[in-house]
């Protein structure tokens, strides 16, 4: 079933695309990953049950959003106001987030930051920042597909060595997606070029601030690992769990890796229904 879409104006004036499956049920919002899309999680809600009302969000400078005037418009701390207002606007304040590796991050600071409280937090292969192979490799392979091509499929053989365990239905449906028509004829990825281009930051930093606030939230929390991820280490996974949040749960997804949302669609999907059935009526805990 194809979302209806709605574009609400973020503070800066920036379109930020929304796309919303149900009607009726409780609603929850999800946030895709770096360079991915709305569309993404398609296969993950139809293995949510009917009493959920999804919406998902195509994060500026992806999907069907607009792109920033220039890079630095793509903090962290943004990405964080635009959530707000798309929540503020669409009364989804103490809605369940839902985020994918950048986008569990952008939730994460959205809900420390804001003040925000969310019924429940789901964080899916979502870690502290730190340099890996399993990190380098999300950035060298959005640096390295196609900008332009003929067709989907040209672009679809393109990505699927990235998607190695992906179901090839649902991967084409995501690249379907990825891509719009230019005047050309041709397709061209809807995510800003800039993506491409090397990033640096400082980890330490980056990761201290992480940990803090990763202690700070009050919500019921979910960590979920894909279990073969090169991204977030069981370890690791377990400590943000069981010694850092306040009120953590730690799962893994079989079958999937870090792109756990393609990987194993239904596992997640019930993994998450199992986790937000189980906090519906949780409240987070005074700060």
């Amino acid at each position: 079933m194809a979302p209806n879409r709605e574009t609400i104006a973020a503070s800066d004036g920036t379109p930020i695309a929304t796309h919303r499956w149900r009607s009726g049920g409780e609603p929850i919002v999800l946030l895709h990953g770096f360079t991915q899309h709305a569309r993404v999680w398609d296969a993950v809600i139809e293995s949510l049950s009917d009493k959920w009302d999804p919406v998902a969000i195509d994060l500026r400078g992806h999907g069907d959003s607009g792109h920033a005037c220039t890079p630095r418009d793509y903090s962290t701390q943004t990405y964080s106001q635009d959530l707000a207002t798309v929540l503020g606007q669409m009364s989804l304040e103490r809605a369940p987030l839902i985020g994918h590796s950048m986008g569990a991050n952008i939730a994460l600071r959205h809900v420390v930051r804001s003040g925000a409280n969310p019924a429940a937090l789901v964080l899916v292969d979502c870690g502290p920042p730190r340099e890996s192979a399993g990190t380098r490799k999300v950035f060298s392979d959005a640096a390295r597909s196609p900008r332009t091509v003929g067709s989907v499929e040209e672009y679809l053989r393109a990505i699927a060595p990235n998607y190695a365990l992906a179901d090839k239905g649902i991967l084409r449906s995501f690249a379907e997606h990825a891509l719009r028509p230019n005047k050309t004829g041709a397709f061209e990825e809807k995510f800003d070029p800039c993506f491409k281009r090397p990033r640096s930051e400082s980890r330490k930093a980056s990761e201290d601030t992480f940990w803090r606030e990763l202690s700070q939230v009050r919500a019921p929390t979910l960590v979920v690992r894909g279990i073969g991820s090169a991204i977030l280490a069981r370890a690791v996974a377990q400590q943000m769990a069981e010694e850092s949040l306040v009120r953590g749960q730690f799962s893994e997804v079989r079958g999937s890796g870090h792109a756990v949302p393609l990987d194993n669609p239904k596992g997640l999907g019930e993994t998450i229904d199992r986790f937000l059935s189980s906090h519906l009526n949780s409240r987070p805990l005074p700060r």
